[in-house]
């Protein structure tokens, strides 16, 4: 029996039967569905977020979603109400729309966590496969990175939950990654789609989806009509969303006014003298902010430019303490290992926790950076790195258009495991070509 698993170990990924790919794929899904109900148990009775018949209250739900669901779910309108005013734009859409469309289906809470992870851990799954079979690599490879996504504890906190957004960018990121390092010409197609997601789930995504389609149209070396359309996905992206801003608040929303909480957020974290007192160790909302607005703002693009011009003014007159933040920043990034945004206990201390989980992400995140530097110099000594360096080039530039929003604003660790597992698996593919010869330089 064990001669036959390792004899299937090395089998490579091209040389797998369909059938046996299939089994392998409801055996990971599974373990998907049972560690799905795990974590959904663990929060059903942390943060009460079913009732006795195990119907998700939408209200319970934190960082922004809970009325915004409630009435999304109700009465099928996409807004919430803060402090009298209604809010169309406070938060991104597409997290709000995969949760309330799947409890359209069932309200069941066991039910809503698991379709979302399955459907995340699934496009997860047939990526890494066509990305490791591109390369001829063994079934091994594919297990241990699989494996990998399953064994750190805050890896899987962040991606299993539907708290906050997270969650999908943790699994969608790595996904384009593997899917844009593949050599299929459907690969285009997928990677609209995860763009437009993207671009639809998190401001802090902004960037990197209004980029990335050029990169793409600039490395590869398919016909224009392919490689063109990752920009179908952006373009839709910005005009749906873009629309609907139109149509409920009269202003499109775009770049920095793509979420009209984005001018609060900053105010109240970032350009505040306080930040560095509480930043990393303690959650930045305890820190002390204007809560009161001016009682004639009506509408949230008002209170939008009442903060923006706030900002404004800070970076004009403490610029300095701003730039002061970013060497803090960059060392959390790199090499923070302590539990991080920790709220008091009962008796008021804060237990920032040394955590393996954090110094495993670390450990991948800078090797992989160190390893890319050292690619990168030695495909520039040979001046072939646009030839033999794609995927080199895509890994900096999800490195820097991940991280950059988060060196502007603040990171916590959340918003790291997307880069980290992108890490991971950069790591793990070129050790693979280090310590065994592959044709294909990579």
């Amino acid at each position: 029996m064990f001669s036959n698993i390792k004899n299937l170990s090395k089998k490579k990924l091209k040389n797998l039967s369909h059938f046996n790919l299939c089994i392998f794929y409801f055996l990971y899904i599974i373990l998907i569905i049972i560690l799905s109900s795990i974590y959904c148990n663990l929060s059903i009775s942390k943060f009460g977020i079913a009732n006795e018949n195990l119907e998700i209250i939408f209200r319970k739900l934190t960082f922004g979603f809970g009325d915004l669901t409630h009435n999304f779910y109700y009465n099928d309108n996409f807004f919430q109400n803060r402090n009298g005013v209604d809010y169309y734009l406070f938060k991104s859409p597409f997290l709000p729309f995969l949760l309330v469309n799947i409890a359209k289906i069932s309200n069941n809470i066991y039910f809503i966590f698991i379709t979302k992870n399955l459907i995340t851990y699934s496009i997860l799954f047939f990526s890494l496969f066509y990305f490791l079979k591109k390369f001829n690599k063994n079934i091994f490879l594919f297990t241990l990175i699989l494996i990998l996504f399953l064994i750190n504890p805050y890896n899987i906190h962040v991606g299993f939950n539907i708290f906050f957004e997270d969650n999908l960018i943790a699994l969608l990121l790595p996904s384009l990654f593997l899917i844009i390092n593949s050599e299929n010409n459907k690969k285009y197609f997928f990677c609209s789609l995860i763009i437009f997601v993207l671009y639809n789930t998190k401001s802090s995504m902004f960037f990197f989806t209004l980029f990335l389609p050029f990169l793409i149209l600039f490395l590869e070396k398919k016909k224009l009509h392919l490689k063109i359309i990752p920009l179908y996905g952006l373009f839709f992206a910005i005009i749906l969303w873009g629309l609907f801003g139109l149509e409920k608040t009269g202003k499109f929303p775009f770049a920095g006014k793509l979420i009209t909480s984005n001018s609060i957020a900053l105010n109240h974290v970032i350009l505040n003298d306080n930040f560095l007192d509480y930043y990393p160790y303690k959650s930045v909302d305890l820190i002390p902010k204007e809560t009161l607005v001016p009682k004639n703002l009506n509408n949230e693009w008002e209170i939008f430019e009442y903060y923006n011009k706030k900002n404004k003014d800070y970076l004009k007159n403490n610029i300095t303490n701003y730039l002061l933040t970013f060497p803090t920043k960059i060392n959390f990034i790199f090499f923070n290992v302590y539990k991080d945004s920790v709220w008091p206990d009962d008796k008021g201390i804060f237990k920032n926790e040394f955590m393996i989980s954090y110094l495993l992400n670390k450990i991948f995140f800078n090797l992989a950076v160190l390893l890319l530097i050292i690619e990168l110099y030695k495909k520039y000594k040979l001046r072939k790195i646009i030839e033999y360096g794609k995927i080199d080039i895509y890994f900096l530039f999800f490195l820097i258009f991940s991280l950059f929003p988060h060196l502007i604003a603040w990171a916590t660790a959340k918003h790291l495991v997307a880069i980290q597992q992108i890490s991971m698996i950069y790591l793990c593919l070129k050790l693979s070509n280090k310590f065994k010869f592959s044709k294909r330089y990579i």
